[in-house]
């Protein structure tokens, strides 16, 4: 019993070893920045943003598992961040070589939903049929919002 219970914890020490947990990168280029919630060096990405620097808009990209979308197809989505309650428009970009697809909703920089990402721990997707929440007290909105602003940072 014991050697089988040893064994048992071997692997899951192995399996924890192995295990990514995603984490938050900012990256910006001259032209455009992004904020993502992924694994680094993967295909494994959560929430992300992505803007192009001075534009004054932002692009929220959220992944959801549905393989009927159309593309451009216009889809609610409901926010929750932290307390507050948004209702945003996305348009879907459905994959073909999987069943997901990405969500695709534009926001103003400094405009309400961007705000409250900026000050808030939480943020909570619910669309077609799907929620899923991301943390972001790691996410640097604040150096996003200053970098998609135009501002330059030292």
């Amino acid at each position: 019993m014991r050697i089988a219970l040893f064994f048992f914890a071997v692997i899951l020490n192995m399996n924890v070893a192995f295990a990514q947990e995603r984490q938050w990168s900012l990256d910006a280029s001259e032209r455009e920045a992004y904020l993502v919630f992924g694994v680094p060096d993967t295909d494994d990405v959560g929430l992300s943003f992505w803007c192009e620097i001075g534009k004054g808009k932002i692009s929220i990209f959220e992944p959801v598992n549905h393989r009927l979308l159309k593309n451009n197809k216009k889809i609610r989505i409901d926010l929750t961040i932290d307390n507050e309650k948004f209702n945003i428009v996305a348009k879907a970009s459905p994959s073909p070589e999987s069943r997901s697809a990405s969500l695709e909703a534009l926001v103003d920089v400094n405009g309400t939903v961007m705000k409250a990402v900026g000050r808030s721990q939480t943020i909570t997707f619910s669309a077609l049929g799907q929620k899923s929440s991301y943390p972001l007290f790691d996410a640097d909105v604040t150096g996003l919002l200053r970098v998609c602003s135009g501002e330059v940072i030292n």
